[in-house]
C-alpha cells in the first residue's frame, strides 16, 4: 500500500480525550472543535493524544468505494508552538491579601491545632476551646493576649514581668 500523502496540518492544544461507543478514539481541542480517529487506528495517537498536549494534526485523503474523505494521518507532538501565555491582571500581584471577614477557616485551623496538642497530651481535652481562642488572638493579632489568670497574678506579686 502506498503511503500516504499529507494534504494539510493543523496545531492545536488537547483539551480532552475519550472513546465513543465505536471504540474511536474522541478528542477535542481548546477552542471546542470535535476529532475522531477510527478505532482500527487508535494505536498510533494513545501517547500523542492527551490533555494539555499541543500536537500538530496531518491530515490525509482516502478513496474508498469512489468517496474521497480527509482523515487524521498522524499526530506529533509540538514543542515549540504552544499557545501563548496568559498575561498577568495589572496591579494583580501588588495587592495584599486580606483576611477573610468570615473567620471560619481561622476557627477551623485553630482548632485543629489545639486538637493536635490533645493528641499529644500537652493539654487536657477540656482546655480544647480556650487554646483555639489563643490561636485565634495570634494568627489575627499576631500576639498572644495574656489570661485573666496571669494578670491576677501579677497583681499579688506571684508572678513577675517576663515570665509569663
Amino acid at each position: 500500500m502506498p503511503e500516504a500523502v499529507i494534504t494539510k496540518s493543523k496545531s492545536i492544544v488537547v483539551d480532552s480525550v475519550g472513546t465513543n461507543d465505536y471504540g474511536d478514539l474522541t478528542f477535542t481541542d481548546k477552542e471546542g472543535t470535535e476529532y475522531r480517529i477510527s478505532a482500527k487506528r487508535i494505536q498510533f495517537f494513545t501517547e500523542t493524544i492527551v490533555p494539555n498536549m499541543a500536537v500538530q494534526l496531518n491530515y490525509a485523503k482516502s478513496n474508498y468505494a469512489g468517496v474521497i474523505k480527509e482523515y487524521v494521518y498522524s499526530a506529533v507532538q509540538v514543542k515549540d508552538k504552544l499557545p501563548p501565555p496568559i498575561k498577568p491582571i495589572e496591579g494583580a500581584a501588588k495587592q495584599k491579601p486580606t483576611m477573610p471577614e468570615d473567620d471560619t477557616k481561622i476557627r477551623s485551623v485553630a482548632m485543629a491545632y489545639s486538637k493536635d496538642l490533645v493528641v499529644a497530651k500537652i493539654i487536657e481535652l477540656k482546655d480544647i476551646v480556650v487554646y483555639a481562642n489563643k490561636f485565634v488572638d495570634y494568627i489575627l493579632n499576631k500576639e498572644v493576649k495574656p489570661s485573666r489568670l496571669v494578670e491576677e497574678a501579677k497583681k499579688l506579686g506571684a508572678v513577675k514581668e517576663g515570665d509569663d
